[in-house]
């Protein structure tokens, strides 16, 4: 539990420490078959940020036309979940890829999030705390997952 004390002797109780680092975040990898590589991450918003990523959230703006580039739909840097046990879906974009692609994955379990990963015409796969998993280009420059969040820290 952190304590944060304000003026005025008013004091909020935040029951998760924030997150300091992305080590302490969920983390995905993309790889495509040049080697070329994009690391994106994901947080429960019921766990704040620390000031080091509070402002790494988003992701600068796209390369130049023809050059690798994976990135959420959102934009984001750090994507976040919502602890209401409620599937989110969570798209990620896919530009200038060579085929075969990887998604690594490390979750980690204080963040209390699960995952599906999601292919056209399939049941979703519940997605392990570490793994890797191979598309081909039938996945058309997206690839679809569904997260849900529970509180982190109670």
């Amino acid at each position: 539990m952190v304590l944060r004390f304000k003026t005025g002797g008013v004091v909020s109780v935040e029951p998760c420490p924030p997150a300091e680092s992305v080590e302490a975040l969920d983390e995905l990898i993309v790889e495509d078959a040049e080697g070329y590589v994009q690391d994106l991450y994901v947080r429960n918003y019921s766990r704040p940020l620390g000031m080091k990523l509070a402002y790494a959230e988003d992701m600068p703006p796209e390369a130049v036309e023809g050059t690798f580039n994976v990135r959420f739909q959102s934009n984001k840097m750090i994507e976040g979940i919502t602890a209401n046990k409620v599937k989110k879906k969570v798209s990620i974009k896919l530009k200038n890829v060579q085929y075969p692609v990887k998604l690594k994955w490390n979750f980690k379990n204080n963040n209390k999030i699960k995952y599906w990963l999601v292919k056209k015409g399939q049941a979703p796969i519940l997605m392990s705390a570490s793994g890797i998993y191979e598309f081909d280009n039938s996945i058309k420059g997206t690839i679809q997952l569904e997260a849900e969040a529970e509180q982190p820290c109670r």
